[in-house]
């Protein structure tokens, strides 16, 4: 189990993955290729997951 300090962490990385890709789809006229809409999607399924968890983790810190 990942406490959260990686929760973050792994969140952060994930939202810089996705920035990264969509940077480079706008400087190449905004369309990403099948294969990097694949991965941007299961990128931004995991960071919605975790950050739900991190939402939890909020809750119950108060």
């Amino acid at each position: 189990m990942k406490g959260y300090k990686e929760l973050r962490e792994g969140n952060d990385a994930r939202y810089r993955a996705m920035q990264n890709m969509i940077e480079a789809a706008n400087a190449n006229g905004g369309d990403m290729s099948a294969e990097d809409t694949a991965k941007f999607d299961a990128l931004n399924a995991e960071y919605r997951s975790v950050q739900s968890q991190i939402e939890r983790n909020h809750a119950l810190m108060g």
